[in-house]
């Protein structure tokens, strides 16, 4: 019996037919995106001020719940830890010490148990920070050994800090420093704290967290970000935001560091 030749598509009818795959593939791709997909950080739109200055989140991830906070060191002189309370403050980053940026000295802030404790009697949560100019992991290390035994007998219940920033005096003994190097500071720092049951936390910049920073090598750390423009240039990954230099609480003469944190929930059940 004779069998009807098959029909064959033309090269067009294929072009066509791929090209329609292709767009029914980028296009669902988009829409995963768009309104499925989980996203890593927090958008600028998750965002917004009050009038009073103050940052609020304002996204839909109901897991997420937002901190008003500060930080503060000897620059901020003698603070009265009940009016703090009172003007809304939840918790607060104590600078605990700090490294020379020319001779590389290790020294404790003049008010970090008064602040400390007076935090805590006013019924805040109380982090502690160490302002870093360390050169090596070596020196990272000794730093978070400092912290660690400067807040000995301390009511500390938050996470234990690493301030990373560059000095911009010319002797400054990190200036030759690349993001390679900050990394293994960070790193050392971190797993230190970790070491001896601590929750670490690394403090930096735009410039550290976008060009210099890998997260990866300090992936148990929680991240402090500071940035002051508002609102975000894109979406971004952090646990705080230090959103204000020039901040003022009640209870604080100076100008004081403005600071939300946004804990996620789901990450407790």
């Amino acid at each position: 019996m004779h069998k009807k030749k098959k029909e064959q598509m033309s090269p067009l009818a294929v072009f066509f037919v791929l090209l329609a795959l292709v767009v029914l593939a980028v296009g669902g791709w988009f829409i995963y995106q768009r309104f499925f997909a989980k996203k890593e950080g927090f958008s600028p739109d998750d965002f917004a001020k009050n009038e009073e200055g103050r940052l609020l989140y304002t996204g839909k991830d109901k897991n997420v719940q937002a901190r008003f906070g500060i930080d503060v060191s000897e620059f901020q002189g003698v603070i009265d830890w009940e009016r703090v309370k009172t003007s809304g403050v939840e918790f607060v980053f104590v600078r605990a010490g700090y490294r020379g940026y020319a001779n590389g000295k290790l020294k404790e802030d003049g008010m970090i148990r008064p602040n400390v404790t007076g935090a805590r009697l006013a019924g805040l949560d109380v982090g502690v920070y160490f302002y870093s100019q360390a050169i090596s992991a070596a020196e990272a290390a000794e730093e978070a050994e400092f912290l660690l035994k400067t807040i000995d007998g301390l009511d500390v219940n938050l996470p234990l800090a690493i301030d990373i920033e560059r000095s911009e005096a010319e002797n400054a003994r990190t200036n030759h420093l690349t993001g390679e190097d900050w990394t293994v500071i960070a790193a050392a720092f971190s797993d230190r704290i970790r070491e001896a049951g601590r929750i670490p936390m690394v403090y930096g910049n735009r410039e550290a967290f976008e060009t210099q920073l890998v997260r990866s090598s300090f992936p148990e750390a929680k991240i402090w970000f500071a940035y002051y423009s508002f609102p975000l240039k894109k979406r971004t990954v952090f646990d705080i935001w230090q959103y204000d230099q020039h901040g003022h609480v009640d209870g604080i003469e100076p100008e004081v560091d403005l600071d939300l944190w946004l804990y996620d929930l789901s990450q407790d059940k």
